[in-house]
């Protein structure tokens, strides 16, 4: 399966649930279990300190990725790749 976002990031292959992954495009990706929640809530946000006055912040939450329910983290960290919100991380200095 081949995906792509608005920033044309590019998914392909398996998913590797061992793998590190990281954020894609300017949106940040968390994710949100425990507590009250059943699974893991998906958080795809956006920090905008240039919009406000100087010390303080917007914050845009993404309109179609944020708030999403999934049955377990591995679930959500799968479909963020899958849409293509975090991709795998290269290291920048092999050791």
């Amino acid at each position: 399966m081949t995906t792509t976002t608005d920033q044309n990031i590019v998914n392909t292959g398996p998913f590797d649930p061992e793998a590190r992954y990281t954020t894609a495009s300017h949106w940040g990706v968390s994710y949100e279990t425990g507590r009250d929640i059943r699974g893991a809530v998906l958080h795809v946000t956006h920090v905008d300190v240039t919009q406000i006055a100087p010390g303080t912040h917007a914050v845009t939450h993404h309109p179609t990725h944020h708030g999403q329910q999934f049955p377990n983290l591995r679930t959500a960290q799968e479909y963020a790749w899958r849409v293509g919100l975090t991709t795998l991380l290269q290291p920048r200095h092999q050791r």
